[in-house]
């Protein structure tokens, strides 16, 4: 058993027409655009394009493995990813073009995604999850509440991009990645949504009830994989609807969201047969504390929480506890400058999500019973809409 990077050791040989796409190449794909591709892949403007073995080398030219490894954010891995799939037979003439990224603090976006080309006559359009940065993160929570930026951009990037091509299309994305390439595909005009023969949402928040109930969405939903690791709290965010993989995790708790711990099988993921408890039990308070306060309220509150998370000058989350430790007077007195309203509901949340996180470390170690399909018939049976 291993993961990505293994499957690309042990099948990265076998091109296309021997092995069909399956769904770990998805995510190798929707994980490879965390990669800062930034004067390497020819941008949504340009009609060049670049091979993945070529993108590689310029990668690594320009960055080196110790600067990689020096990197604190929570995408850091990633490199390595584009180098092993690159050495691969599978992947290495893959062509990468239409790179768009855009970061505005002033609007709270955080956005970019990319075509890849494969040998089978598709393309693959990947868009980028959350990356370190608090301004990532915070519309991430914002989506609990309303529509954000990068999800008002995929669907005009998706169009843009997939105008008069004549390839089959996939999308996908991992973390907020696969939030987008949903929103994307389920947004796109009718053309370019004809050309989609799969989406794929790797981890990502799900969707606020008036979505998944839509036209437009239910359009999509024969293509729609929503994979999800045993432990998922991402993913549980919000509700899901569509056909859903829960796999195995190397990791315990929040952790599992990592995609570099997805055990990996042959061609496959290894499957689990349901969802933890603690997971699902997430999914039920985070609803609930959402359900307690107006939009309008939780909003507000998501802007208090990043505005302590960023008073010691911290930009990336990364930077929280060491600039929040050297800068612990401004933050306490961020901190005690919010109502004692906002810091008792804030830290409802946080008590949500540490317990969550610790019940699932505890469940992985075999202290508490792990719930099964046979044990609980109506646990895995759960109405996620």
């Amino acid at each position: 058993m291993g993961n990505f990077i293994d499957y690309l050791a042990w099948r990265g040989d076998l091109t296309f027409d021997i092995s069909p796409f399956n769904e770990v190449d998805n995510l190798i794909l929707a994980q490879l655009s965390y990669v800062d591709f930034h004067g390497i892949v020819p941008t949504l403007g340009e009609k060049r394009m670049i091979s993945l073995r070529e993108a590689s080398a310029m990668y690594f030219r320009a960055h080196s493995e110790a600067d990689i490894l020096d990197d604190k954010s929570t995408t850091n891995k990633t490199p390595f990813l584009l180098k092993a799939a690159a050495s691969s037979k599978r992947f290495r003439n893959a062509a990468l073009c239409k790179y768009y990224e855009k970061f505005d603090e002033e609007k709270e976006m955080q956005f970019a995604a990319l075509h890849i080309r494969l040998d089978d006559n598709t393309t693959y359009v990947s868009f980028r999850g959350t990356d370190d940065t608090l301004i990532g993160w915070k519309e991430d929570f914002h989506m609990a509440v309303s529509t954000v930026p990068s999800q008002i951009a995929a669907p005009l990037y998706l169009e843009r991009s997939g105008y008069g091509t004549r390839r089959k299309l996939r999308v996908g994305g991992h973390s907020k990645g696969g939030n987008l390439a949903v929103y994307a595909a389920a947004r796109c005009g009718t053309g370019t949504r004809d050309k989609i023969i799969a989406v794929y949402n790797n981890d990502g928040p799900g969707f606020q009830n008036d979505m998944l109930n839509s036209t437009a969405f239910n359009r999509i939903l024969p293509s729609l994989l929503v994979i999800q690791p045993r432990s998922s709290m991402i993913g549980m965010l919000l509700n899901q609807k569509g056909r859903r993989l829960i796999v195995a995790s190397s990791q315990k708790g929040l952790t599992q969201h990592d995609a570099f711990s997805w055990q990996v099988l042959g061609d496959h993921f290894e499957v689990e047969k349901s969802f933890s408890k603690s997971s699902v039990t997430f999914h039920r308070e985070i609803q609930q504390w959402l359900s307690k306060y107006s939009k309008e309220r939780v909003s507000s509150l998501i802007d208090d929480l990043f505005l302590v998370m960023g008073a010691s000058g911290a930009r990336n989350l990364s930077e929280v506890t060491e600039k929040g430790l050297r800068n612990l007077k401004t933050t306490m007195k961020t901190i005690t400058s919010l109502s004692w309203q906002s810091r008792i509901e804030i830290m409802e949340f946080f008590r949500i999500l540490l317990f969550a996180n610790a019940a699932a470390e505890v469940e992985t170690l075999g202290i508490l019973p792990l719930s099964r399909k046979e044990d609980d018939p109506g646990f895995t049976q759960l109405d996620f809409n």
